[in-house]
């Protein structure tokens, strides 16, 4: 067991909650990535140029592929686009997790023109609400100049100042309401506002400092790499702390740089954040996570950048037609492991570790449970009651038909006694005529009255009731009811809703 002492970081003031151990909850290596993500196969919800592929389909077209200590996920870089756009892969974790530690060992992130790249957590369902972290995020990365991609990348432009950057920049999308509060971090705010319905879904951000290393693109990758650590803590300090350690950075903690680490672990020795999103009003906003890797082309976010990267023509027809430009465009991934305070996932470890709102959504599900018993109850016994009621209406007129004759009268007595309309056929009784032909029938009304009936019956599209010689109701067909008419949903009915945030 792994315990750091406490520090001081200047206003940074968390010295206590940073020396919180943590335990592993979930370690993804190699074919862990593929068995224990969801592979996304829907349209981009960011109107990319992209066709998200199924994994049976990435890996038979050589864009999925893993080892015992390597996992990559990959663009085609092989063939001109066609239909929804160029093949690509997009998963999410099967399991979803909440406040915890959560460090990624990343050897490769994708590059080229058109490229949006990110590695994120984000609520599964009725976003912004459950909030959306952006870790690592990129656009428009430059690949390396006389490689296969750049070859492939022609007429490119003389980027505009600071494109692309070589600075990651970490950002948080929330439901109205949420801001930054100002805080100790090596990196600078750009934005401070979270707020998904404003500045074009920009949220919070916090561009890490380039000073000493890059944490994003062709010179990431040309380090090979590094360590992206984030510390989630709303529900405890009410904040978001993020770490980068390039791969050969002397100063990477033991337990971060080596990715088979299981041991307790927290941010105590870390030093201060490269992004400290302090967030103490915002704990609402967030919820159990899934852990999404993607890597979308054009969509809202590239094109902001497109142009000021250098890159040529419009967005979708490069994406479409320059398939080796896209032959850097990959992410390969070491490991990646989740800590939590119990070493828990969120999605099993019980009411405890729900958030909010999934506590919420489980008593309004218990009290309509409840309410639906309450209402079947309510049911039955109102039915048993008028059945008990019929019963004692029909006593008196029970016991009036043992002591007459078969042939019913309608006299004042038997009206008083029942109550019944006349014609109305009580459980057990026969329907009775005189003997001679034409006869009233008591308990009918009159000829004349059974007539008008019927040409009421015939106006309504029913056959008048037909009678045989003995004056007896001849069997009547009658006509099948209407079938139902036909309905269908309409699209928009059965348009599914999730939409994720910025980064997809």
């Amino acid at each position: 067991m792994v315990h750091y002492s406490a520090i001081l970081l200047g206003s940074f003031g968390l010295s206590t909650a940073m020396a919180q151990s943590y335990k592993i909850a979930k370690s993804y290596v190699g074919q862990g990535f593929a068995d224990d993500f969801d592979f996304y196969t829907k349209d981009d919800p960011t109107g990319g140029y992209v066709n998200y592929l199924s994994r049976a389909d990435a890996t038979s077209k050589g864009l999925l592929s893993y080892d015992s200590s390597t996992f990559t996920m990959a663009v085609d870089a092989q063939n001109v686009a066609s239909g929804r756009g160029r093949d690509s892969v997009r998963i999410s974790s099967k399991d979803r997790f909440n406040d915890g530690i959560y460090i990624l060992d990343l050897a490769h992130m994708p590059v080229g023109c058109g490229t949006w790249p990110a590695y994120w957590t984000t609520t599964e369902h009725h976003w912004p609400n459950g909030g959306e972290i952006d870790i690592l995020e990129g656009a428009n990365g430059l690949p390396a100049e006389n490689s296969t991609a750049w070859s492939a990348t022609a007429n490119l432009k003389s980027p505009s100042s600071g494109f692309p950057p070589n600075a990651d920049t970490s950002s948080l999308h929330t439901r109205p309401g949420c801001s930054l509060v100002s805080s100790t971090q090596t990196g600078m705010i750009k934005t401070t506002s979270c707020d998904s319905k404003i500045n074009n879904n920009a949220g919070c951000g916090i561009q890490y400092s380039n000073a000493t290393t890059a944490s994003i693109g062709l010179q990431l990758n040309q380090q090979n790499g590094g360590w992206y650590a984030m510390w989630r803590d709303v529900q405890g300090s009410g904040g978001i702390y993020m770490w980068f350690w390039a791969r050969n950075d002397a100063t990477v903690p033991q337990e971060v740089k080596d990715g088979s680490f299981a041991g307790d672990i927290s941010a105590a020795s870390w030093g201060v954040p490269a992004a400290n999103f302090t967030i103490p009003d915002c704990k609402k906003d967030f919820n159990d996570h899934v852990i999404v890797f993607n890597i979308a082309l054009c969509g809202d976010y590239t094109a902001a950048s497109y142009s000021a990267a250098g890159c040529p023509g419009s967005c979708a027809s490069f994406v479409l037609g320059n398939p080796l430009a896209f032959a850097d465009a990959y992410f390969k991934l070491n490991a990646l492991r989740v800590f939590t305070a119990n070493g828990q996932i969120a999605s099993k470890a019980g009411p405890e570790g729900l958030a909010t709102g999934a506590l919420a959504g489980i008593i309004v599900a218990a009290v309509i449970v409840v309410l639906g018993v309450i209402g079947a109850f309510l049911w039955r016994l109102r039915r048993k009651r008028r059945a008990a009621a019929t019963a004692r209406a029909l006593a008196p007129r029970a016991m009036n038909d043992l002591s007459t004759s078969s042939v019913v009268s309608t006299t004042d007595s038997d009206k008083d006694e029942g109550g019944y309309p006349v014609g109305v056929l009580l459980p057990g009784e026969t329907p009775t005529r005189s003997k001679a032909p034409g006869a009233r029938d008591p308990r009918r009304g009159s000829a004349s009255a059974n007539t008008k009936k019927g040409s009421k019956a015939s106006k309504k599209g029913y056959a008048a009731a037909a009678t045989n010689e003995s004056g007896h109701r001849a069997k009547q067909n009658v006509p099948a009811a209407p079938a139902n008419p036909a309905f269908a949903f309409s699209n928009n009915q059965t348009k599914d809703k999730f939409r994720p945030g910025w980064a997809v």
